[in-house]
C-alpha cells in the first residue's frame, strides 16, 4: 500500500521554540557571567583599602540576591523548553502514523497560521479536510456534568484551542478561494492520554494513537478528485507562504 504523501516536517515549531529559550537562557547566564567578573576584578584591584572590603562584601550580597531572583526565571524557561520539545516529539509520532493512509491523503506538518502559532498538522485526502491539535499531556480526558471536557479532572483549554485552529485555517483558506472552503474537522490527537469523553466526536474529534487511524480510514469519501485536487493548490499555497501571513493574496493565488 503506497503511504500518505507528507508536506513539511513535524515538530519543527517546537523545536525553533525551543531553541529560542535556550538562546535566553544562555544569554542570561553569559551576562550573569561578565558582570561577576567585572565586579570581582574592580574589587580585586582595590582590595589594600577598607572600601575595597565593604564593596566586594556588598557586590557578594548582591550577587547572591540576584542569583535567587533568576533561578525562578531560568527553572521557567527551562521547563518552557522541555514542554516544546516534549510537544514536538509527539507531533513526529502523530505525522508518523497518518502517513500509513493511503496516497490520496496528504500531510501537511506546521502550518503557520500567524507569528509564534501553527497548526500541528492539516490532514487532506477523500475523506475531507482535518486541522489537528497535538497535545503531549498524561492523564485522563473525560467529560464534566455540564460536557465540558477535563483533563485530570481538572478545566482544559486544549480542545478549545483545536476548534480555534480549524477556524484560523478556514479563514485562510476564504481568503485564497473563489468557491466556499468545505467543512475543517478540528482533531485533538492525545497519543498518551486516556480518552473518555462519550460524544467526543461532535464538535471536535478527541483521538488516541490506538484509534487515530481508524477514524479516517473508515470515512466514506466526501471530496471528488477534482476538489481534492484544488484543495490540495490551495493548501501548498497557504504552506509555502510560511510566515507571510498577512500578505494580501495575489492574482495568481486568487485563480485557485
Amino acid at each position: 500500500m503506497s503511504l500518505a504523501h507528507r508536506h513539511g516536517k513535524a515538530g519543527q515549531f517546537g523545536k525553533s521554540e525551543s531553541q529560542r529559550r535556550l538562546m535566553r537562557v544562555m544569554t542570561i547566564l553569559a551576562l550573569w557571567a561578565v558582570f561577576t567578573g567585572v565586579g570581582f576584578g574592580y574589587f580585586a584591584g582595590r582590595m589594600e583599602a577598607l572600601v575595597g572590603w565593604v564593596s566586594l562584601a556588598l557586590a557578594l550580597t548582591g550577587i547572591a540576591v540576584g542569583e535567587r531572583m533568576l533561578s525562578p526565571v531560568l527553572d521557567k524557561m527551562t521547563k518552557e523548553r522541555i514542554r516544546y520539545l516534549r510537544g514536538g516529539q509527539v507531533e513526529a509520532l502523530v505525522a508518523w502514523l497518518l502517513e500509513d493512509l493511503g496516497d490520496e491523503w496528504h500531510v501537511f506538518n506546521g502550518v503557520m497560521i500567524r507569528d509564534h502559532l501553527d497548526i500541528d498538522h492539516v490532514l487532506l485526502g477523500p475523506g475531507g479536510l482535518y486541522s489537528i491539535s497535538t497535545k503531549s499531556c498524561r492523564g485522563l480526558l473525560s467529560r464534566g456534568a455540564e460536557g465540558r471536557v477535563l483533563l485530570n479532572l481538572r478545566p482544559t483549554q486544549i480542545v478549545a484551542e483545536a476548534q480555534d485552529h480549524a477556524m484560523q485555517l478556514k479563514a485562510r483558506m476564504e481568503g485564497l478561494m473563489v468557491n466556499g472552503v468545505p467543512w475543517v474537522q478540528p482533531v485533538l490527537a492525545v497519543p498518551f492520554a486516556w480518552v473518555d469523553v462519550p460524544g467526543g466526536r461532535d464538535k471536535v474529534w478527541i483521538l488516541h494513537q490506538e484509534n487515530l487511524l481508524d477514524a479516517f480510514e473508515k470515512l466514506p469519501r466526501k471530496l471528488s478528485k477534482d476538489e481534492l485536487a484544488h484543495l490540495l493548490r490551495v493548501m501548498k499555497t497557504i504552506a509555502d507562504e510560511g510566515k507571510n501571513l498577512y500578505r494580501p493574496p495575489t492574482a495568481a493565488t486568487r485563480k485557485l
